[in-house]
């Protein structure tokens, strides 16, 4: 750690290989590192996202490689792109059933530091900006950093599969609102019999795959994405089914799945 916040002080350009090396114990000062140079670092940028790095740091890397236009962050996004489409089946007189999640809390330790070294140094990575802090990736997601005597503090893990939306976005200079697809729907419906049903299951999964399609299209026209790249590729639909009828009969399982993958 004196070493790399030797490197960092000095604004050094350290070959990406010796960084890599590093990992995954001191992904944020790699990452600060890297953002000296994107273009030459890209290749070091997609392999520290298949490292499982922190939240901060995939948000980092991500947002360094769109600030250069990098043509194949958008293939490897959609390869990893899921949609989640929830169908609530109800009564003609039941309303749409909501559905809630949790919030989990992760938090680093501090390293311990021979007694004989100089006081220890910790770059911490946050997305939220306070005073004396740096910006390490510009974007719609910013990611900052700041030197820190120990490692402080919980941060809230974010969805990444709704990030990758926002990225995709991003990378075409659009609101995500405008993007052919999002990556939490909800449908109805209203249950007759199961003919009606298994219908209704087709055409959701079916205009899922149509709008995917057309962001495809889109991406093509906007240079981020090559013909060859969006050959093949599909989108990750997870369908699930919420039965809230009052009679539940015929049960919605198998034939009428209740959870589709």
């Amino acid at each position: 750690m004196q070493a790399l916040n030797a490197l960092i002080a000095l604004d050094a350009d350290v070959p990406s290989d010796d960084l890599m090396r590093l990992l995954p114990q001191h992904s944020a000062p790699v990452l600060i590192l890297l953002a000296k140079n994107p273009q030459e670092n890209k290749q070091a940028l997609h392999s520290l996202i298949t490292r499982q790095p922190s939240d901060e740091a995939w948000v980092a890397a991500h947002s360094l490689l769109i600030s250069i236009k990098d043509n194949g962050l958008a293939y490897e996004l959609l390869r990893s792109l899921e949609m989640q489409l929830i169908v609530n089946v109800v009564d003609s007189n039941k309303r749409d059933f909501l559905c809630g999640g949790s919030v989990l809390f992760r938090a680093e330790l501090p390293a311990r530091v021979r007694s004989e070294f100089p006081p220890a140094v910790v770059y911490q990575l946050s997305d939220k900006a306070r005073r004396g802090d740096v910006l390490l990736a510009p974007g719609r997601h910013p990611i900052y950093y700041r030197r820190e005597s120990s490692s402080s503090g919980a941060t809230i893990p974010i969805d990444r599969n709704a990030y990758r939306y926002d990225f995709l976005a991003e990378l075409m200079g659009t609101p995500l609102e405008t993007l052919a697809i999002q990556p939490y729907v909800s449908e109805t419906i209203h249950w007759t019999n199961p003919d009606a049903y298994l219908s209704a299951m087709v055409t959701f999964r079916d205009s899922a795959q149509k709008r995917f399609q057309l962001l495809l299209s889109r991406l093509r026209e906007a240079d981020v994405l090559t013909p060859s790249q969006a050959e093949g590729l599909k989108l990750q639909l997870n369908v699930r089914v919420i039965d809230i009828r009052d009679n539940k009969q015929p049960p919605l399982s198998r034939e009428y799945p209740v959870e589709v993958r």
